[in-house]
């Protein structure tokens, strides 16, 4: 016949104590008290236990691990609020410019939209960052070719040459930025050598420049 042991709320609470006061652990605590069954003594950690660890992940950090912590959690915060005010300015700019093709033909009187691209990427340029033609293009809903289009002489007779389009890609780049070095020049001409699928050197570049 099975014998079943039943244990008081105080000899549980008692028991629990002597484990959290680091007078026992539990299989000390099971043989000192003559408690058979682990499961048991667990289940009075659960219940009665308040520093017990079981079920718990622990993560000691340090305060440097814990200043890190905190400071990337800031930087994803100001990530956030930047990614919103880059989205809400982002729609308010697109319906400004439906608004315009919409209700007063802008578009068609003058290219807002290339003019925005080029003031782009004179503003961009000031921070090192390059902004990619196509893309900006597609945003507009305009193509690369529609865009480059500017660069080409209205008579059609008149052909425009790789070096023109460089020289007035230069122009551009230093009129925005004077004081632009040869090495540091090259390295912004090389969108713009990409763009027009031209394959130059920095020695050519700088041969056509001083002509």
């Amino acid at each position: 016949m099975t014998t079943t042991t039943r244990y008081s709320e105080a000899f549980k609470r008692k028991v629990i104590q002597s484990i959290e006061d680091g007078k026992y652990n539990q299989t000390q605590a099971m043989k000192h008290y003559g408690i058979k069954g682990s499961v048991t003594v667990r289940g009075w950690l659960k219940k009665y236990g308040k520093n017990h660890l079981i079920g718990k992940i622990v993560r000691v950090e340090t305060d440097n691990e814990l200043n890190r912590f905190k400071e990337a959690e800031k930087k994803i915060r100001e990530l956030e609020k930047a990614l919103l005010d880059v989205t809400i300015e982002n729609v308010l700019y697109k319906s400004l410019v439906k608004v315009a093709k919409r209700d007063l033909n802008i578009e068609s009187k003058k290219k807002l939209w290339s003019s925005c691209i080029e003031e782009s990427r004179g503003a961009l340029e000031k921070v090192n960052i390059e902004i990619n033609i196509s893309s900006a293009c597609r945003y507009f809903e305009k193509s690369r070719q529609a865009y480059y289009q500017r660069f080409i002489p209205k008579s059609k007779k008149e052909l425009i040459s790789e070096e023109e389009l460089l020289v007035n890609e230069v122009k551009r780049i230093r009129h925005l930025l004077p004081a632009t070095g040869g090495r540091k020049l090259y390295e912004m001409l090389k969108p713009a050598l990409q763009e027009y699928c031209i394959k130059m050197g920095r020695d050519k570049l700088f041969h056509i420049l001083k002509r």
